[in-house]
């Protein structure tokens, strides 16, 4: 990789979230209030903030319920804005559409979600990117480590014309799965049993990655780990009899999963920025009139903004309670460019799996 990309991982200063640690399975709308909203138009505002003057006509007589699946946590800022994106829904399309949210895993793994919803026993779920790459080639690259410059790159090569054609469009052709939009995570970041601050110290620990992409265990084996694909639900007790040292994750995944008991470093290695993808069955989808498919895309793009603020108001206070109140050291990477050359040994191996041209095309 000639132009070396190093991610800016900003911890903002804001309140913490309340309920940070929650447990719950099945989200209920009755449970989480609606995140305030910073904007005045319609576009956003939920119906009922408006009067009943302006209660929406339902799309249909029969509530239709959508169910979603994912493997984030309930105090995650996916789960608070799919929670939000549950109201936006039911209002928007005057009940006609509602949205039923299953967290935690408990409708199984991040392989099993994604099938579920292929095969069209889910409706919906919302996950990490690295799913796809058993779709198409060229969705491993952009969940290879120190891809992106930025969050705002990121967004606007994935969410654009290059995603929906060299992703979108093949994993749609190949599994029945209709992408409505991608919200941005956190940087991912590593936590240990043992302190991390160069290349040389992740030699011969056990490190989780997420199932279902082989990209992430050959890049960690790289790096001299030994790499385990373990889903998320089984982590906590992998680390508490030694299963795994220890394991890669956005913040607010870290913390709202209590790593923080088992495992004491959290080194500040940003080695990936990616999207959390809301995803839907093809066929589903297709069952959904023109203006309930445009209500639907609309509600997970505004919803993102609910996701993004949540996560970035959050971030800098669950570092704050994990150091201060649970005895938790931040590391800081002393050789960040090892890391990359590392990195761009393996994206060489893998070039002729997602191919030169969507290299160019994606990373500028």
């Amino acid at each position: 990789m000639n132009k070396r990309r190093v991610f800016t991982f900003c911890l903002a200063s804001a309140m913490i979230l309340s309920q940070i640690t929650g447990c719950g399975k099945k989200e209920s709308k009755e449970d989480t209030a609606a995140p305030a909203n910073t904007q005045e138009d319609s576009s956003t505002e939920p119906a009922s903030a408006k009067g009943e003057e302006n209660a929406v006509t339902p799309t249909r007589e029969k509530p239709l319920v959508l169910r979603i699946g994912t493997n984030h946590g309930s105090a995650t800022a996916v789960v608070k804005g799919l929670n939000y994106a549950a109201e936006l829904l039911e209002e928007r399309s005057g009940g006609g559409l509602t949205l039923d949210i299953y967290s935690d895993g408990t409708l199984g793994d991040e392989t099993s979600l994604r099938d579920q919803v292929s095969q069209g026993s889910l409706d919906m779920a919302a996950l990490g990117a690295g799913v796809f790459g058993a779709y198409a080639n060229a969705a491993n690259l952009p969940v290879s480590n120190y891809v992106w410059e930025s969050r705002e790159e990121m967004m606007e090569v994935l969410n654009g014309d290059l995603g929906k054609q060299y992703i979108n469009d093949p994993v749609e052709q190949v599994s029945n799965i209709h992408v409505l939009y991608g919200w941005p995570q956190a940087a991912r970041q590593l936590m240990t049993k043992e302190p991390v601050a160069s290349l040389a110290d992740i030699s011969g620990m056990k490190i989780r990655v997420p199932a279902g992409n082989s990209l992430y265990v050959d890049t960690w084996n790289h790096y001299g780990a030994l790499a385990t694909s373990m889903s998320m639900n089984e982590c906590y007790t992998a680390l508490e009899t030694g299963v795994i040292d220890g394991l890669e994750m956005p913040i607010d995944s870290l913390y709202s999963s209590g790593y923080y008991e088992v495992c004491k470093y959290l080194t500040m290695s940003n080695h990936m920025m990616y999207l959390q993808y809301i995803m839907i069955n093809k066929d589903v989808f297709a069952q959904l009139s023109p203006e309930e498919q445009e209500i639907l895309v609309n509600v997970m793009i505004d919803a993102e903004k609910v996701h993004t603020e949540t996560l970035d108001t959050s971030i800098s206070e669950m570092v704050d309670d994990m150091v201060n109140n649970h005895g938790v050291t931040v590391v800081e990477l002393t050789d960040t460019q090892a890391w990359m050359d590392a990195t761009d040994e393996i994206n060489q191996q893998w070039m002729d799996n997602w191919g030169q041209e969507v290299y160019d095309a994606f990373v500028k």
